[in-house]
C-alpha cells in the first residue's frame, strides 16, 4: 500500500517525540504507555470476577435447587 510505510514512521515519531523538553516527554511517553495498559488490566481483571461471581451464582442456585421439595401439600377450601 503506497504511503503506509510514511504514515507508520510518523506515528512512531509522534508516539516517541511528546512536546516539551526532554524529561517532560520521556514521562508523557512513558504514560502514553502505562495509562492504556492499566485500563485493559483492569478490563480483564473485571472479566474475570465476573465469571468468578458467575460460576459461584450458578453453584448457588444448584444447592437452592437441590433444597427444594419436589412435591407439595396444597389446602385448598380447608380440604387436603
Amino acid at each position: 500500500m503506497p504511503g503506509s510505510s510514511d504514515a507508520g514512521e510518523l506515528l512512531t515519531i509522534k508516539i516517541f517525540c511528546a512536546p516539551g523538553d526532554g524529561s517532560n516527554s520521556q514521562h508523557e511517553g512513558l504514560r502514553a504507555y502505562v495509562e492504556p495498559f492499566v485500563i485493559l488490566l483492569i478490563l480483564f481483571l473485571n472479566a474475570a470476577v465476573g465469571v468468578w461471581q458467575e460460576s459461584r451464582s450458578e453453584a448457588a442456585l444448584e444447592a437452592l435447587k437441590e433444597l427444594q421439595g419436589e412435591h407439595a401439600k396444597v389446602i385448598r377450601e380447608g380440604k387436603m
